[in-house]
């Protein structure tokens, strides 16, 4: 019976040992998690950490709104370039504070973009015109005077 004892009082140190080298274990790594700077979306392996959020702003360069898979190019007065897929049933087009049609967006159209990225992939979520180049006109409407 004894041993028996002292078998059930070892299990029970150890079970103890462990749960609170668990609970140290926890405590640790929260105040390393608390400590930590921001993880970056690779290091966390996660789908919804993974994502990005970001800003585009510049000149719309490219523009495919008729294909399967509609996309815009903007490229930024430094000479950086974003493409970003726009999907028509979840991207906003504004323009003057109020909403627009995706007809609005036009080659050499200035723009702010907001988009969102997963695995290399863009995908604006809204775009404002903020300056529209002026409407082409041919030469026989304009005035010569």
């Amino acid at each position: 019976m004894q041993r028996y004892l002292q078998q059930g009082l070892v299990l029970t140190l150890v079970v103890v040992g462990m749960a609170s080298a668990a609970a140290a274990a926890e405590q640790s790594a929260a105040t390393a998690t608390e400590n930590a700077p921001a993880a970056t979306p690779a290091s966390t392996g996660s789908a919804a950490a993974t994502m990005q959020l970001g800003t585009a702003e510049g000149t719309i360069a490219a523009l495919d709104l008729q294909s399967a898979a509609p996309s815009v190019k903007i490229v930024s007065a430094e000479g950086k370039s974003w493409i970003l897929a726009v999907d028509p049933k979840l991207v906003t087009v504004s323009r003057n504070g109020e909403a627009a049609p995706l007809s609005q967006l036009t080659i050499g159209a200035h723009v702010q973009a907001r988009y969102t990225g997963q695995e290399g992939k863009l995908a604006a979520k809204s775009i404002t015109i903020t300056q529209n180049l002026p409407a082409q006109t041919s030469p026989s409407s304009s005035s010569g005077s």
